[in-house]
């Protein structure tokens, strides 16, 4: 819901950035929540994480309800007062200096079924190629937080190496976030810069999984890692927001999350039954080199299919 949001009011110069930003912080929440829980925890016992947890949401409720806007596309749907959206315009693009009075629209709505309008008008393609990526990319993030700081210990890493490793993982999803959605916006296209970053995943785990006893070069393998999966989770939720029209858009990236899970279930699974069969260390981090290139190969075709669709309506690609 979030990101739709956010696509909703991003001005399109900025809009990969600015989406992509809602994964990034959500990592550097992740973040700071350990380090306030290594803090509050020895302290206050583990009952203070949840009355921190259940503070800050509370507060944040008053900051949304005094200065977030509502959806405009919410107001138009339900039929709520025009001067509301006016208000809201005015705000968005003060230059446009709207009369009184003026009228908004929606641009057409989708009938029957959201779930069934995925696979119609030439997007069961494109779907099924995003759905595959979310699968690839949640089979790895979750499979390399699992698994990774027990490997290290089977390799003789103190425990301290398995939690910075760790950390550098995480800050390298806000890093890689951000810096993708930079690099979308100055070249014009967030699939290309996705695909790029899993082909560089696919390097990047092959060097973490020959350097787990390696200290340096497994904690900059690893954030890489993180920059390309981390950060590439962000990309997808902002690929799938970009490419369903409004009606749809919710239901599109919730529905891919949703069949992206599978990976994550999937991934641990895997890592699993490998550690349980005593494999090296190295080769089941490399497992991970798989699923980096199936999501080279799906988002590649997902933008190959998506342009050409584009170029056969004769309009521009939302994706790019």
């Amino acid at each position: 819901n979030v990101t739709a949001y956010v696509l909703e009011y991003a001005p399109r110069r900025r809009r990969a950035l600015l989406v992509n930003s809602t994964a990034a912080f959500f990592a550097f929440g992740s973040i700071v929540s350990g380090i306030l829980a290594n803090i509050l925890i020895p302290t206050w016992g583990w009952q203070s994480t949840f009355y921190i947890g259940g503070i800050v949401p509370l507060l944040a409720i008053v900051a949304v309800a005094i200065y977030l806007p509502e959806s405009v596309r919410y107001l138009l749907l339900s039929g709520q007062s025009m001067e509301r959206v006016e208000v809201i315009m005015r705000r968005i693009v003060p230059e446009r200096n709207f009369a009184a009075g003026t009228r908004f629209t929606l641009e057409p709505q989708i009938p029957g079924i959201t779930v069934k309008a995925l696979f119609t008008d030439g997007r069961a393609y494109p779907t099924t190629m995003l759905w595959i990526a979310f699968v690839a990319n949640l089979f790895i993030l979750t499979y390399l937080v699992f698994w990774l700081p027990t490997l290290l210990r089977q390799v003789g890493q103190p425990l301290s190496v398995a939690i910075a490793v760790t950390i550098w993982y995480a800050i390298g999803g806000c890093v890689g976030g951000l810096t993708m959605g930079w690099l979308a916006d100055k070249l014009g296209s967030l699939p290309k810069v996705l695909a790029t970053a899993y082909g560089l995943a696919a390097v990047t785990i092959c060097v973490a999984a020959l350097s787990l006893t390696n200290t340096p070069v497994l904690v900059a393998a690893m954030f890489l890692t993180g920059c390309c999966i981390n950060g590439g989770q962000g990309s997808l939720n902002t690929i799938s927001a970009m490419f369903y029209p409004t009606a749809i858009r919710a239901t599109g990236i919730g529905w891919a999350l949703g069949v992206g899970r599978i990976g994550a279930v999937i991934g641990p699974a895997v890592g699993g039954v490998l550690v349980a069969a005593a494999f090296a260390p190295a080769t089941v981090v490399l497992t991970n080199v798989l699923p980096a290139v199936i999501g080279v190969i799906a988002i590649a075709l997902f933008n190959f299919c998506h342009a050409t669709r584009s170029e056969a309506a004769g309009m521009p690609s939302p994706a790019s």
